[in-house]
């Protein structure tokens, strides 16, 4: 399952080391958010390994209520129609958390890359999701020990649960040796002046129509963005029809005056290029580029729904004023390494697929349950 074009590469590269052995199945990328949400606009270009075939489920902007309705929907008939051998979590949205619950409640085993995660800045929303995707996971593939003992914290069998390093580095490695991260893959962004892109910029990343589900929640937001354009100038990175609705409203009019520019890009290898070079990335809690962000050593700002934004990494902040000063401090603050930290080499796909060879080979390992028995209390901790 996935929920951005990131994950869509990805879920390439692990296919690509999933073609080295042949007793693994094919992987299919299952798209499910919005369909025009996602940008794949240049694929051709990028050069890198993609999955045996990607599927959307045909949804529409709605109500939150209704997209979810039709989302489960269209997920029940896709596991009806294919019956895959498992479903592979990547993500911890909303949308991912009632795939995997459907998918559990059907007996199909469910497989959880980048478990583990826990962000302090994120303690509800895709945070809370994301304890509960991996409570319920079948494997668990972690990048870090502090991901590890995390899910032995929470009482997550150990047994179920494997260190294979940061698919996502590795994904982001391929693209920047092919040179998707340089200045000169940003090329043109209509709307916005050559001289913004070489100086310093923040990149906004929030959907306007499916991150947001109410007026007033958007009048807040973009008060909020053009209060940050006066520390500088704020991409809007929108897809064509978001654009398009954006512009006929009368936020557009409410922006012109100000800093942030929304425009139209023109596919993965720019985004990832504007990422690379910009200042900060201002997103939802459960929106894109958010781990690459941090792989590339660019701090993030998150904007939560209900509540005021809060930092990464910091504590939150409820009045503008001091997420205008919380912003400051994160533009004038170097970034420390260790947002990035390097626990593994390339590698973490095939870990998987080596992995996967000989679970999906034990019937005992590879069935699914749909209840957990009191044998998954957590298991002492050995030290050698």
């Amino acid at each position: 399952m996935i929920n951005s074009a990131i994950d869509y590469l990805k879920a390439g590269v692990l296919h690509d080391a999933f073609n080295g052995f042949p007793s693994l199945p094919h992987l299919v990328a299952v798209h499910i958010g919005v369909e025009a949400e996602l940008e794949l606009d240049d694929l051709d270009q990028l050069q890198l390994p993609l999955p045996a075939m990607g599927l959307h489920l045909g949804l529409a902007p709605d109500s939150y209520p209704a997209r979810h309705a039709k989302l489960l929907h269209a997920f029940d008939a896709l596991l009806s129609e294919c019956q895959p051998r498992a479903i592979m979590v990547l993500g911890s949205s909303d949308a991912d958390l009632a795939c995997t619950l459907l998918a559990r409640k059907r007996g199909f085993a469910v497989l959880r890359v980048v478990s583990g995660k826990r962000e302090a800045a994120q303690e509800t929303g895709a945070a809370s999701n994301a304890v509960l995707i991996d409570k319920i996971s079948d494997l668990l593939y972690t990048d870090s020990a502090e991901a590890f003992y995390a899910l032995y914290r929470e009482g997550v069998r150990v047994d179920r649960v494997h260190s294979v390093g940061n698919l996502g580095r590795e994904t982001l490695a391929m693209g920047l040796t092919l040179g998707h991260g340089s200045r000169a893959a940003i090329g043109t962004v209509p709307g916005v002046d050559p001289s913004i892109l070489g100086s310093t910029f923040g990149l906004i990343t929030i959907d306007p129509r499916a991150s947001i589900q109410h007026t007033s929640e958007l009048t807040r937001t973009v008060e909020l963005l053009i209060r940050f354009s006066r520390e500088l100038p704020l991409l809007w990175s929108m897809r064509p029809a978001a654009l398009g609705e954006f512009q006929a409203s009368n936020f557009a009019k409410q922006m012109k005056a100000s800093r942030v520019l929304p425009f139209v890009s023109s596919g993965i290898r720019q985004s990832l290029a504007l990422l690379s070079h910009s200042k900060c990335l201002i997103a939802r809690r459960d929106g894109p580029w958010l781990e690459e962000a941090k792989l590339l050593g660019v701090s993030s700002l998150v904007l939560n729904t209900d509540e005021a934004p809060a930092s990464t990494g910091a504590q939150a902040d409820k009045s503008e004023a001091e997420q205008c000063a919380a912003l400051s401090h994160l533009i004038g603050t170097p970034v420390s390494s260790e947002l990035a930290p390097r626990y593994w080499d390339a590698g973490a796909a095939n870990r998987i697929a080596r992995h996967l060879v000989s679970w999906f080979a034990s019937p005992a390992r590879a069935s699914t349950t749909l209840a957990r028995s009191a044998a998954d209390a957590p298991e002492p901790m050995k030290v050698h």
